[in-house]
C-alpha cells in the first residue's frame, strides 16, 4: 500500500499530532516513516554565509536543533518498531519545501495536521497544510483538531 509515509513536523505538539495517524498506517502497510521539518532560511543568506556571518550563525544553531528535535522524535517512534528517516530541509516556502522533499524520498503519502486556524489569520497566514495537498506529488491526509469530548 504505501512503502514512504511523509511527517512534516514544525516542532509543536498540534503537528505531532499527525504521528499517530502515519505510525498507524506505516505499521498497516510495512513503510517506513520520513520525518521532515524546515527551516526557513532567506536564499541571500545560503547564497552568501560570509556577508552575513551573525544571521547564519543564528541559523545554524537553529539548524541543529531542528535536528535535534527530529532526532528526539525519530527514536520515539522507532521504540514502535518502525523504521524512521529524518530530513531538515531549507526554504522560505514550507509547502515547496516539503513537496520537493516528498519528491526526493518517493513518498507514497504525507501526513500533516491543521493547525486550526480560521477566519482573517488563515487567509493572511495561509494553510501549509492547504498549499501541501495542492502541490504534493502524493495524496496528504490532513488530521484536524480532536474533537471536543463531553466531561
Amino acid at each position: 500500500m504505501f512503502s514512504t509515509i511523509m511527517v512534516p513536523l514544525d516542532g509543536s505538539q498540534i503537528a505531532e499530532r499527525a504521528l499517530e495517524s502515519a505510525t498507524y498506517l506505516a505499521k498497516l502497510s510495512g513503510a517506513k516513516i520520513a520525518l521532515v521539518r524546515n527551516q526557513d532560511v532567506p536564499e541571500s543568506i545560503v547564497e552568501n554565509p560570509a556577508k552575513f556571518p551573525v544571521i547564519y550563525e543564528i541559523f545554524e544553531k537553529e539548524g541543529r536543533n531542528g535536528e535535534h528535535y527530529l532526532e528526539q522524535t525519530a527514536s520515539a517512534v522507532r521504540e514502535s518498531g518502525l523504521e524512521v528517516t529524518t530530513h531538515l530541509v531549507h526554504g522560505a516556502s514550507a509547502a515547496e519545501s516539503i513537496r520537493t522533499a516528498a519528491v526526493q524520498q518517493r513518498a507514497d503519502l504525507i501526513v500533516v495536521t491543521s493547525h486550526g486556524r480560521s477566519g482573517i489569520s488563515r487567509f493572511l497566514l495561509g494553510s501549509v497544510a492547504e498549499k501541501l495537498a495542492r502541490l504534493a506529488p502524493c495524496p496528504v491526509l490532513i488530521v484536524g483538531r480532536p474533537a471536543l469530548t463531553s466531561p
